[in-house]
C-alpha cells in the first residue's frame, strides 16, 4: 500500500519551507517527492529518500516536523499522509 500527500520540505537553498508532494512506498522503503501532484502523475521526481538506513525522529521544537537523517539532514513538516 502506498501513502501520498502534500508536505512542506525544508530547503537550505532558500532557507525556508517549500511545498512538495510526497509518496511513501513502505514495500520499497522509499519516500519519493515531487514539486507537485501533477509532476507525480507525470513521473517527474524531485528526489528520493531511502529509508532503510535512515534515522527518523520528531523535531524537539515542533512536533509536526519529522527529521530524517539519510547521509544528510532532511526535514518534513506535518506527517499526515492520505491513503491511496
Amino acid at each position: 500500500m502506498l501513502f501520498e500527500g502534500p508536505l512542506s520540505k525544508w530547503t537550505n537553498v532558500i532557507h525556508g519551507w517549500q511545498y512538495r508532494f510526497f509518496v511513501l512506498d513502505p514495500t520499497q522503503g522509499m519516500l519519493i517527492y515531487y514539486t507537485s501532484k501533477e509532476n507525480m502523475v507525470k513521473g517527474e521526481q524531485r528526489g528520493v529518500v531511502l529509508l532503510k538506513d535512515a534515522h527518523l525522529g520528531i523535531d524537539s521544537e515542533d512536533d509536526s516536523t519529522v527529521r530524517i537523517y539519510e547521509k544528510k539532514k532532511f526535514f518534513v513538516s506535518s506527517y499526515l499522509f492520505i491513503f491511496l
